[in-house]
């Protein structure tokens, strides 16, 4: 025992003076237990600052994120597409962080991707209200592609190692999966079971086609919806501005005395300067201004066109109100040497852009996809117009593809009248308006009423002139 303490005390001793020595000649600060203290104090600041580096960092991302959580997207459509366009170049410019990684590097990018993320979600709610509001407004499919993107973006930023992974073993399965399939394929073509198959195909289709058509069907209703929230805001305005109830136009009162000293030309045009405000720069045709036909009082007798003609050499951009054409056609109509109908007929075309071309006319305008909101607008004034001032016994339409429009046709609404057929005394497509149709996508669900029960409708081809009434057949049907 005596041996053993011995030698622990000079062992001892031998390293204290070691130390003693070491610290004379390197200095006070080289003796071992102190140097162990100072690196294990070095390593503690510099974790400590590191954490409060990764806390500035958070605080800084959490002040940005809640920046854009705190953005409120503009009601109107032209601010709103703004904004949209400004939130795509800021999200093509982020990019998202593997957060398959190290500790403190996973973290760090997890807190990172939170900004990122913040912004894919507040730009998707942006593109869902700018759908809301106009389906097919040009720089939907736009914004839908950076939104596309951006969801692949995400994913292979987020798990891009893990991907690199598991990418060869995806491809492999995946290619066994094809040749698996393909050899089942080859046994079971067969006499017995090909029917089978393609009645599996065709149910494929119809289920796609089914998809589709459903989302355009919610898209169209959606739209009809918010011009009938236009319109309205609009009529409100209107009576806080004016101070009275209602225009003679308006559609949810009926005309009293003191409003039917307004002139419903004066309306229209105001109506129609408020149309062309907003669409009047859509393209070429919209351009050349409008043209719409005077009609202040009630007549038995309308006759209903599809949209005044434009000529070359013709001024472009006024807006003229015109009488009642002096068509031939229409004329033959209503004029013989019996019977004179004029002073019992009115005229108005359904739109009231200006081109000659037909085809021209509906390729630019009333089948443009970008125009659809201006159509809807345009067919309710004119409806309204009918509705309210007009009030005709008699509807004589001119023009085929007018049709759709007054609800003939049954895969089409618009105006949405329900029809009773009546007898033919005369040899054309002839019937009597029974009341407003029940469906709901109607574009003046607002109307309750129709004021044109019991009108009778004349369905005419333009192209069939020959065909057209005569005088003394229209006074014929007025009885």
């Amino acid at each position: 025992m005596s041996n053993s303490f011995s030698r622990g005390f000079w062992r001892r001793a031998g390293q204290n003076t070691a130390d003693r020595l070491s610290n004379a000649v390197f200095g006070e600060n080289w003796a071992r237990p102190i140097k162990h203290i100072r690196a294990e104090t070095a390593s503690r600041r510099q974790h400590l600052a590191e954490e409060a580096q990764l806390n500035s960092l958070h605080s800084a991302i959490l002040g940005n994120a809640d920046s854009v959580r705190s953005v409120e997207f503009a009601e109107d459509e032209k601010n709103l597409v703004e904004q949209l366009h400004d939130m795509a170049i800021q999200l093509k410019a982020e990019s998202w962080n593997t957060i398959i990684a190290s500790d403190e590097e996973g973290k760090e990018n997890r807190m990172r991707n939170q900004f990122t993320d913040t912004l894919f979600s507040k730009f998707k709610h942006g593109v869902t209200l700018l759908e809301r509001q106009n389906p097919f407004h040009r720089d939907i499919w736009y914004f839908k592609w950076v939104q596309y993107i951006a969801t692949w973006r995400k994913i292979i930023g987020k798990l891009s190692f893990l991907l690199l992974m598991i990418l060869p073993i995806v491809i492999g399965l995946i290619y066994l999966g094809i040749e698996s399939a393909y050899e089942w394929y080859q046994d079971q073509i067969t006499y017995d079971n090909y029917l089978y198959i393609c009645l599996f195909w065709f149910g494929v289709i119809c289920v796609i086609a089914l998809r589709i058509y459903i989302a355009f069907f919610y898209q169209v209703n959606a739209l009809i919806s918010n011009v009938h929230k236009k319109r309205k805001e609009k009529k409100q305005q209107m009576v806080q501005k004016s101070g009275e109830i209602a225009p003679a136009i308006a559609v949810e009162t009926q005309t009293s005395e003191e409003e039917a000293t307004i002139d419903p030309n004066e309306i229209m045009q105001t109506e129609h300067d408020y149309l062309w405000d907003k669409y009047g720069n859509s393209n070429e045709i919209m351009r050349r201004g409008y043209h719409i036909c005077h009609n202040s009082t009630q007549k038995d007798i309308l006759l209903v066109g599809y949209n005044p003609s434009f000529d070359k050499g013709e001024k472009v951009g006024n807006q003229q109100v015109y009488q009642l054409p002096d068509r031939e056609a229409i004329k033959k109509m209503l004029v013989s040497s019996q019977t004179d109908l004029r002073d019992r007929a009115a005229y108005i075309d359904l739109f009231s852009f200006r081109e000659s071309n037909h085809q021209i006319a509906n390729q630019q305008v009333v089948l443009n996809p970008q125009m659809f909101n201006y159509i809807i607008e345009q067919v309710c004034l004119s409806q309204n117009m009918i509705e309210e001032v007009i009030r005709p016994k008699v509807i004589i339409i001119l023009n085929k593809d007018t049709w759709a429009y007054f609800g003939k046709l049954p895969e089409y609404t618009w105006m949405g009248y329900r029809y009773l057929t009546c007898s033919a005394i005369i040899p054309h497509e002839f019937s009597r308006i029974v009341d407003n149709s029940n469906k709901t996508d109607r574009i003046n669900i607002e109307r309750e009423q129709t004021n044109l029960k019991n009108t009778k409708v004349l369905f005419l081809d333009e192209n069939d002139l020959q065909s057209f009434p005569t005088p003394e057949e229209i006074e014929r049907i007025l009885i």
